[in-house]
């Protein structure tokens, strides 16, 4: 920001907008939405910086704030908090070396990247056909929803 001053200005007030202003959500609510993104991101930097003004504003405990980032239950993520934090975007470490251009007959696309690209895909038909082009295995640690990817595919390969 001290790079471009015009522009930090703007960027300040964006974010004094998003995190402080009025809103239905708390202040520790909006930092963990923060250090959600922040950590989806890879940006350790925010992610700490957002991880602690979260604790902050929670009386310096850091059970909530971690709650949402690693996707734990804790009964004090309400609903509407829950809600957004489970939205369809997803990051994804795909490399695009390789890609489907056209889907087989019998097949929809179910994830696509800002490029166009398809990362995911399924069969309506009924049978458990599931295909991604990332690499869920090595985001489980860190993302609970790529471990229902493969908890999914084992409990219907158990059938």
């Amino acid at each position: 920001m001290a790079f471009r001053p015009e522009t930090a200005v703007h960027l300040r007030a964006l974010a004094e907008a998003l995190l402080r202003g009025p809103s239905p959500l708390t202040s520790a609510e909006r930092e963990s939405i923060a250090a959600f993104v922040s950590s989806r991101n890879d940006c350790t930097f925010c992610y700490l910086s957002h991880r602690a003004a979260a604790a902050h504003h929670d009386g310096g405990d850091y059970t909530f704030v971690d709650a949402v980032t690693k996707g734990r239950g804790d009964e004090r993520i309400s609903p509407k908090l829950r809600a957004l934090l489970d939205a369809p975007v997803v990051r994804v470490n795909s490399m695009h070396h390789q890609g489907i251009k056209t889907l087989a007959a019998g097949l929809r696309p179910t994830a696509v990247a800002p490029d166009g690209l398809i990362e995911g895909l399924e069969s309506p038909n009924g049978h458990f056909v599931l295909g991604v082009q990332w690499h869920p295995e090595a985001l489980v640690e860190r993302d609970p929803r790529m471990q229902r990817l493969f908890a999914s595919f084992i409990e219907e390969a158990a059938r």
